[in-house]
């Protein structure tokens, strides 16, 4: 399945345990290896390596660093196998199911008909990708694995160029050169590689061909996924229509451009954006050929989660996006209508079906993603939900947008239903933390501790994500979406309202919070101060913050305290404070000797002159 390529010089036993780590013959994948003629430990390689199956030694004339794309070249030429991994004989694999973790991504590729390039390392840089694993077609496409020294580099580079990047986490290896490890590995090998680099490095290597040479691989690599079939039949796709330029509609759409395609966008505000703009909805519908829908379906401002909740449960406002629907299809053209708005199961078959004409094709198609990461989610999405009977031609969209197919296709009511779920999924495994993290502040348990370890049951609980106790979920989706469920829940006449039970369970953490935190103004007589107002760091949305919804509560029973974001003045007073948003610099602020400070997410330091109450960390 796997072909290794991997250079080695001067470094028989790192070699030895880079090639143990990936578990050679238990994987079946073969390692391909490139070993200068004049290598001093040249006997011990071969030692090593001769009798081994798995591996296979080409003793060749040195070429060094500056020509590694000849070593790297050779050896793609030579393997097997329809995956290829560059890797190196200074790092190693600590994960032992990194290859089921692999098989099971990479099930969903053709690797002798698709070009690929997954990223296992540089995942917070896109331009960084040091083990680049490339499927055969890459390498069939172009002749060649690159054109440059920096191999990696160049191989990441063209694949950006050519949309065909994946980034897969969870197998990051350890690197004795670039961190991860607590033995670097700085022998004469290395020191060799980095004159070198530095070397061809000075001579300014970005200002030279390679970058025409980027693009022309990247060229080949579009024009080949330009002539497959789900692209032909994308092609039809001109011009891409936005209905709605707010948070989530302006930056998606911004992104589809930089794709390449056409796009035209209408709102009803004044929108700056390097979008052409259409005059009007049946403007737009008439220009476009498929129409993104991205209109709100709000909640009334009581039930989004950063106040306590009234007793009585609503749906969702769908008057805007009924509105639009009425518009698009009083055009007389048939329209691909692709509406993003999140629904409760059923709304479309009460509320939009009777609106539509034969002319409407009408897609449900929500998106999976947060606030402070609208494009990273949208480019990077665990899957694309489509509802809908004519998916044909939204489908090859996407196909032609992702470079492979990444559809979960189902009716448009089962649609409405998991877009909903997948958030009530997610709010259940925050109040799930926060209560170990309530039972571990009054048992005294490791909260962090039992995190982590429920993290590593990637097979029954599925990932670590939103597992780690904190504060309450926020923003504009997860706890709208649960009261809206909650209505549903009784309109049906749900056996249990499991959405009423997490948003008593979301509230109730939220009030021993602020229990806590007024038990400490009271004993120690100084004033309270609550840093964070927005549902998540880095951000200044406040819809549903949980910060918003502790102060909420504490003005419910009349105490007094100040609220900062970041505007807190510059010589913080003495007092008791709770940090409600984790905002990387509240963790650096010099509090006043004799302050105190409530942490739910254990992130600032215990220092000399202020009690910390890290909630769920050890007592």
């Amino acid at each position: 399945m796997i072909s290794v390529i991997i250079p080695s010089r001067d470094r028989p036993n790192e070699l030895l345990t880079a090639l143990k780590s990936l578990e050679l013959a238990k994987h079946e994948m073969e390692a391909l290896v490139w070993l200068d003629d004049d290598d001093p430990q040249l006997d011990k390689y071969k030692e090593f390596f001769d009798s081994d199956p798995n591996v296979r030694v080409f003793i060749k004339k040195r070429v060094g660093y500056k020509d590694s794309l000849i070593m790297l070249n050779f050896l793609c030429r030579e393997a097997q196998y329809d995956w290829i991994l560059q890797f190196t004989d200074d790092a190693y694999m600590d994960n032992p199911e990194w290859f089921d973790i692999f098989k099971n991504f990479v099930s969903e590729f053709e690797p002798t008909n698709q070009p690929v390039v997954i990223n296992i390392w540089g995942q917070g840089d896109p331009r960084l990708n040091l083990f680049p694993i490339v499927s055969r077609k890459f390498i069939d496409i172009l002749g060649h694995y690159s054109l440059m020294y920096a191999c990696d580099a160049y191989v990441q580079l063209v694949a950006l160029g050519a949309n065909i990047a994946y980034n897969l986490n969870g197998i990051k290896p350890k690197h004795r050169k670039y961190g991860g490890d607590e033995n670097p590995l700085e022998d004469e090998t290395f020191k060799q590689v980095e004159k070198d680099r530095v070397e061809v490095n000075n001579q300014k290597p970005w200002r030279s061909p390679y970058r025409q040479m980027i693009r022309d691989d990247a060229a080949k690599i579009i024009s080949y996924n330009m002539s497959t079939d789900a692209c032909k039949n994308s092609i039809r796709i001109k011009t891409v229509g936005f209905i709605g330029l707010g948070k989530l509609g302006l930056p998606i759409a911004e992104a589809i451009k930089e794709r390449g395609f056409n796009v035209l966008g209408y709102d009803i505000r004044n929108i700056e954006t390097s979008l052409p703009l259409a005059k009007s909805i049946k403007d737009l519908v008439k220009k476009s050929d498929i129409v993104f829908c991205t209109v709100q379906t709000p909640h009334d401002p009581k039930f989004e989660g950063d106040k306590p909740l009234p007793k009585a449960r609503t749906d969702f406002d769908y008057s805007y996006l009924i509105k639009v629907i009425k518009e698009v299809a009083s055009v007389d053209k048939k329209t691909n209508l692709i509406v993003i708005s999140t629904c409760l199961p059923a709304t479309y078959q009460t509320k939009i079906k009777p609106l539509l004409g034969n002319r409407i094709n009408y897609i449900y198609n929500p998106f999976f993603i947060a606030m402070g990461t609208v494009v990273q989610d949208f480019l990077n999405p665990e899957f694309v939900l489509i509802g809908g009977e004519d998916i044909a031609t939204i489908k090859h969209f996407y196909t032609k947008f992702y470079g492979r197919d990444r559809t979960f296709i189902t009716d448009i009511t089962t649609a409405e239903g998991i877009k909903v779920f997948y958030n009530t999924f997610i709010t259940s495994k925050i109040v799930l933390g926060n209560m170990y993290g309530e039972f571990s502040h009054k048992l005294g348990m490791n909260v962090d501790h039992i995190y982590e370890a429920l993290s590593r049951a990637t097979h029954r609980i599925i990932s670590p994500k939103y597992l780690k106790s904190g504060m309450a979920d926020g923003g504009s989706c997860h706890p709208r979406d649960n009261i809206a469920l909650s209505f549903l829940a009784n309109k049906i006449g749900s056996s249990f309202n499991y959405f009423d039970w997490t948003l008593e369970a979301r509230e109730k953490h939220t009030q021993w919070l602020a229990d806590l935190f007024i038990e400490e103004i009271t004993k120690n007589k100084i004033p309270g101060i609550i840093l964070g107002k927005s549902f998540k760091p880095e951000t200044d949305l406040q819809t549903g913050s949980p910060a918003m919804l502790l102060a909420n509560i504490l003005k419910g029973k009349k105490i007094d305290f100040q609220h900062y974001e970041f505007d807190y003045p510059e010589q913080l007073p003495v007092g008791v404070y709770f940090i409600a948003t984790q905002h990387k610099e509240y963790a650096n602020l010099v509090f006043p000797n004799s302050s105190i400070v409530v942490d739910p997410f254990r992130y600032v330091e215990k220092r000399n002159g202020i009690k910390v109450i890290s909630i769920g960390g050890n007592i």
